[in-house]
């Protein structure tokens, strides 16, 4: 019985690494062809830039 409850516990803690692993990547490219999309690349070159100065 303990046994079956560590392993449970085990491959559920192992599921949520991967799907946070997994998550990263896809929002990532997700974000990149939203901001593609809206032509908004530039705009978000020059936010950065003005964070930098202001810090």
């Amino acid at each position: 019985d303990y046994y079956l409850a560590s392993s449970r516990e085990f491959m559920r803690i192992n599921r949520t690494t991967k799907a946070l692993v997994m998550n990263h990547p896809m929002e990532t490219t997700f974000g990149a062809v939203v901001i593609g999309t809206f032509f908004l690349v530039e705009s978000m070159k020059n936010l950065h830039l003005i964070d930098g100065a202001i810090e």
